[in-house]
């Protein structure tokens, strides 16, 4: 992580790997209190919205992905671990 000399530590606290997503906590070595970002509300998300996804998919450094929300409450269909579909 830039600006951390050690690497830093996280337990995972939530995962789901139909959906290849995880939230973690992450501590550093010397318990330093690490700044966040503001989450949204996405309940208050309406058609139109510009949205932006921060994260690391498939081990690609800071990776950025935004978009515009196009419909809402839609099911979404991905296979298990065993190639099933599921409905998220």
């Amino acid at each position: 992580m830039t600006g951390q000399e050690e690497p830093l530590t996280a337990d995972i606290i939530s995962s789901s790997s139909e959906l290849d997503i995880a939230i973690l906590k992450v501590s550093t070595a010397d318990g330093e209190t690490l700044s966040c970002l503001d989450t949204g509300d996405s309940d208050q998300l309406v058609i139109g919205d510009w949205v932006m996804a921060i994260g690391n998919p498939y081990g690609y450094d800071y990776t950025l992905t935004m978009g515009v929300i196009s419909a809402k409450e839609r099911p979404i269909n991905v296979q298990d671990e065993n190639g099933q579909e599921a409905c998220h």
